[in-house]
């Protein structure tokens, strides 16, 4: 299987938007299996920015996704973020992982709420 990702970001001052197209082949020589990830960021305050993120997708199943949600910097470092995700159609079973929180199969209108702290060093 041969996996494929496409990116780009565009930054000026407070503001950031990035799009990545995402495929494999899946064992079939075919580009059939994609997904498309766009994100807009704004940094609203020093220790604030919040951002809006499209997904949308293809892979023996359906992803379309919208979520919003924001990054705080708690200390150099350290992130807490928290988001609130909503599905505009029914999730195929090939976008659903464990640790994402979604259910396969369910119909539109399924959300998810989300919140982390992230450590870097």
């Amino acid at each position: 299987m041969n996996s494929y990702t496409f990116g780009g970001v565009y930054s000026k001052d407070l503001l950031s938007i990035s799009a990545d197209w995402i495929a494999n082949d899946a064992g079939t020589g075919s580009l059939n299996n994609w997904s498309i990830v766009t994100t807009a960021a704004y940094k609203c305050f020093d220790d604030f920015e919040g951002f809006a993120q499209w997904e949308i997708g293809d892979y023996d199943g359906s992803l379309n996704l919208l979520t919003v949600g924001g990054n705080y910097d708690l200390a150099h470092g350290l992130v807490w973020t928290n988001t609130f995700g909503y599905a505009l159609q029914s999730l195929g079973s090939n976008f659903v992982t464990d640790n994402t929180g979604w259910r396969a199969g369910s119909d539109s209108g399924q959300f998810v709420l989300r919140s982390s702290v992230t450590l870097s060093f």
